[in-house]
């Protein structure tokens, strides 16, 4: 019985990483094409729509990086191992925080977009090791 469910809960995970992989592809696309339509949404003022299409446009691509970062989290959630998770969320944050106060200066908005990038980059691939790592002693 514990084979079978670990068999199906591995399954699970795939078609989540290639569900998460295109939505974030597809959300990604449209948020590099059309910055400043989705802005223009939620304020008429150019300035806003300005900055706001710079930040969105420049982001577009995290989104895969960030639903990554959940999935591989809802592992360990899944697993019980939610020290695992806080600890990594907790770590992207201060590391965006200081960045963000490093990178500002310099890069401006981009700066902030450099640094939310590099915390869910750095998640996604600390927590990714650790994950494969677990799920080859689940096997």
């Amino acid at each position: 019985v514990q084979l079978v469910v670990r068999r199906l809960q591995s399954q699970f995970f795939r078609r989540c990483a290639l569900c998460v992989t295109v939505l974030g592809l597809v959300l990604g696309a449209v948020c590099f094409f059309f910055p400043a339509q989705i802005i223009s949404v939620f304020s008429p003022n150019p300035a806003v729509i300005t900055a706001g299409a710079l930040y969105t446009g420049t982001l577009s691509w995290l989104y895969i990086l960030a639903f990554w970062g959940e999935v591989i989290q809802s592992f360990f959630r899944g697993i019980g191992k939610l020290k695992i998770t806080m600890i990594a969320s907790m770590g992207q944050i201060v590391l965006r925080v200081v960045l963000s106060a490093m990178w500002i200066p310099r890069w401006g908005v981009q700066g902030i977009c450099a640094a939310v990038v590099a915390g869910w980059g750095a998640l996604v691939v600390i927590e990714g090791a650790l994950c494969l790592h677990r799920a080859r002693k689940l096997e």
